[in-house]
């Protein structure tokens, strides 16, 4: 119940396929960002927004951010 502000950052392993350039490659990447959630009891609503990092072999990468929110449900919480 309430506001909750929650940062979060991992690492991936991410299978690229493109078949425009004949590239497949599979590699470590990394990702992070922020999120909040307003809950009242067993219901929340939540957003946040996440970057995305994927090194490639050239010395580029790739990145990417994405933005999602959601309602969630706890369930045994009253």
């Amino acid at each position: 119940t309430g506001f909750r502000f929650f940062p979060f950052a991992g690492v991936k392993y991410y299978n690229e396929k493109n078949d425009f350039r004949d590239f497949s490659d599979g590699t470590l990447g990394f990702n992070g960002g922020l999120g909040f959630e307003i809950g009242a009891g067993s219901i929340g609503i939540e957003a946040r927004a996440s970057g995305e990092i994927l090194p490639l072999d050239n010395d580029g990468s790739r990145k990417w951010v994405h933005v999602r929110g959601g309602l969630n449900y706890y369930f045994g919480i009253k």
